[in-house]
């Protein structure tokens, strides 16, 4: 397997199309972008899951990002 990692922007105009080519082909997106461009990936590639739901207020971002890299 592998794994492509691509920047998004905050607004779908602001991706490359290298990378909205990646994110069309891919098999699974994980997905930690603002709404607007969450909501284009899931347009986009229905088998995409959110990132976001490991945030939580007061909660060690170092932590987060652990949980991340384990999804």
């Amino acid at each position: 397997g592998s794994i492509t990692i691509v920047g998004t922007g905050f607004h779908p105009r602001q991706m490359t199309l290298e990378s909205a080519e990646c994110i069309s082909d891919a098999e699974k997106v994980y997905v930690g972008a603002p709404p607007l461009v969450e909501q284009w990936i899931r347009a986009t590639n229905p088998n995409s899951e959110s990132l976001l739901r490991f945030y939580g207020d007061d909660k060690n971002r170092l932590k987060t990002y652990h949980e991340m890299v384990e999804e």
